[in-house]
């Protein structure tokens, strides 16, 4: 098992652990915008994965915990993607 892989494992199982601990309040920005009276102002969009969660599974812990690993292999997958196409680059 190469490095990339048990890197990828371990980060895998810390995002899954630390998921259960995340917090319910709200952020850094969402809790200034409610403190300085402009949050109604902010516009609710639509995105896969809103609020760190997956629409399917609810709002629970186990729905964060699978958004952070979709999360993982997505940008794994976009840093494997870019590694390959650079290296394929300086080889020829």
């Amino acid at each position: 098992m190469n490095n990339n892989v048990k890197f990828g494992v371990l980060a895998s199982l810390i995002v899954v652990a630390a998921s259960f601990f995340a917090s319910s309040f709200p952020d850094g920005l969402e809790f200034i915008a409610e403190k300085l009276g402009f949050l109604h102002k902010g516009v609710s969009g639509s995105a896969i994965m809103k609020d760190y969660s997956i629409a399917i599974l609810g709002n629970g812990a186990i729905s964060t915990a699978v958004a952070g690993l979709i999360g993982i292999v997505v940008i794994l997958s976009v840093f494997a993607l870019f590694t390959k196409v650079t290296t394929f680059n300086n080889k020829g």
